[in-house]
């Protein structure tokens, strides 16, 4: 989580002046903040990417633990799983 908190920060601080830029332009019509608006947003864009890239990294790199399930354990869900059929035929035929 650490080495996302800076982006994630620069994410946050984008998001308040686009939420100031998007209010002076829609309520007080300065053009200028329309534009800085759109900058913004730009910018959001290229972190919001940058930060998918390093997440999709992460993924991909991410070890596997695979799991190892006792004989015993698979035959008592095969027989649970059986009776969980048996019982929705039931409920269709009705």
């Amino acid at each position: 989580m650490n080495k996302y908190r800076i982006t994630m920060a620069m994410v946050d601080e984008n998001l308040e002046l686009l939420k100031s830029e998007v209010y002076i332009f829609a309520y007080k019509g300065r053009k200028a903040s329309g534009i800085s608006a759109r900058n913004i947003l730009l910018n959001l864009k290229k972190l919001c990417h940058s930060l998918r890239k390093e997440i999709g990294d992460d993924l991909k790199n991410r070890v596997i633990v695979k799991r190892t399930i006792s004989p015993e354990s698979l035959e008592a869900a095969k027989i649970k799983r059986q009776k969980t059929v048996e019982s929705k035929k039931r409920q269709t035929k009705k």
